[in-house]
């Protein structure tokens, strides 16, 4: 089990709303798991109404794992004064 509640949820999220089935871990390439260019934004776009932040999706596509998103929303949450 992932030890990182925020990696673990995105996770969760990629394999019911992104790429079903795929059992995408944090360290996977989003696009060697599947995951195409409108998949990503897709992802960010869940991991924002998840989360209530705002993510640059182009960071995610520089380097596409949900183990980099996590950092991305904990970041987010950081500016905003959330921590979760």
């Amino acid at each position: 089990m992932l030890e990182d509640p925020v990696a673990r949820r995105l996770c969760q999220l990629c394999d019911s709303a992104v790429l079903p089935g795929a059992n995408v871990r944090p360290d996977d390439d989003f696009f060697a798991r599947g995951g195409d260019s409108m998949q990503l934004i897709r992802m960010v776009t869940v991991a924002e109404e998840e989360f209530g932040v705002e993510i640059d999706a182009l960071a995610f596509f520089e380097r596409p794992t949900l183990g980099s998103l996590a950092v991305a929303v904990r970041q987010a949450q950081e500016r905003r004064g959330h921590h979760e």
